[in-house]
């Protein structure tokens, strides 16, 4: 499925604005690779890494000669911490979430507002980011733990790709978890 631009000076009105007309064609064929990998490895009894990573390319055959990249797929993307745990006590967790910046776009997504938000400027793809958490928790009784987390810690400014919503600044919770 492939999103082209209606030919000539075609506009549709959305609340005050005029965007430009798209209609839905589609392509040949099109293909799409992609590769998603975790791992959790202990470092002895009390600290542990994580990761994980997502990848993903995508083709649209437009005709016989003629090939573009599939619109909105996202970038390479993942998370990566360490963890520490006192047996069953209390633990800590340091994890940095990223994407890197997508500057392999279809056509029409350098003119959506949801990935380009300057299109007029020439986008060349949104930007990459790396956000930090950290978590920690403590065990008060025998099946109640309580919990704080703080996501994006330095409070970056950023945007899952294809989203139309910018990702939460720093984010403080906490939770009390009981388990019957």
């Amino acid at each position: 499925l492939l999103r082209r631009l209606v030919p000539g000076d075609a506009f549709q009105r959305c609340g005050n604005q005029l965007l430009p007309l798209t209609r839905r064609d589609n392509g040949e064929h099109a293909r799409v690779h992609s590769l998603e990998a975790d791992l959790r490895l202990s470092l002895g009894a009390h600290v542990s890494l994580f990761a994980w990573v997502s990848w993903a390319h995508g083709t649209v055959k437009l005709d016989a000669d003629d090939s573009s990249p599939l619109g909105r797929v996202p970038p390479l993307q993942g998370l990566a911490g360490v963890r520490y745990e006192s047996r069953g006590r209390y633990f800590a967790e340091l994890a940095v979430r990223w994407a890197l910046r997508q500057d392999r776009l279809a056509p029409l997504d350098r003119s959506d507002a949801r990935i380009c938000a300057d299109a007029a400027a020439g986008c060349q793809g949104p930007s990459g980011y790396a956000l930090v958490r950290l978590r920690g928790g403590l065990k008060l009784f025998e099946g109640l733990r309580l919990s704080v987390a703080v996501s994006n810690a330095a409070n970056e400014p950023y945007r899952s790709f294809g989203s139309g919503i910018d990702g939460a600044g720093l984010d403080v919770r906490t939770a009390l978890e009981l388990a019957l």
